[in-house]
């Protein structure tokens, strides 16, 4: 969900940069898979269209990303055993400093969880979007 609210959010704005974005699961339990009907469902209510499969974090992943943000501590370990942890945020860092409060997972729950979490990371997209232009500028 996160990468696809990002990823429409560089379409609606020039940039005058590349920006290279991906998502990645620890686990390989939904490779190749599109996101959940009820992530779609939720995506499509704002205008989101576009989402990409499901694909497996790897060790390279740390020398080509500048950037990692994972959205739990089970992420966050699963990519720390390869290293250096110097590049990966918790997404809720963004909210609120030095957090590493999970995003919740809204799986096991309904519409309203999907509708919340998505909320969440409009909020989150945004704050990354506004560190990136300033970084750029």
């Amino acid at each position: 969900m996160a990468e696809a609210i990002l990823r429409h959010k560089l379409s609606q704005e020039e940039w005058g940069v590349e920006v290279n974005l991906e998502s990645a699961g620890t686990g390989d339990w939904h490779v190749g898979q599109l996101p959940d009907p009820r992530t779609i469902a939720v995506l499509e209510d704002h205008g989101i269209t576009e989402f990409s499969r499901a694909r497996q974090v790897t060790r390279r992943d740390l020398a080509d990303f500048d950037l990692i943000v994972v959205m739990d501590e089970p992420n966050y370990a699963d990519i720390g055993k390869w290293g250096d942890r110097s590049k990966v945020r918790f997404a809720t860092e963004w909210l609120r400093p030095d957090s590493k409060e999970p995003v919740p997972d809204p799986y096991y729950g309904g519409p309203q969880e999907f509708l919340s979490v998505y909320r969440m990371l409009d909020e989150i997209t945004d704050r990354i979007l506004f560190d990136l232009k300033a970084e750029r500028a």
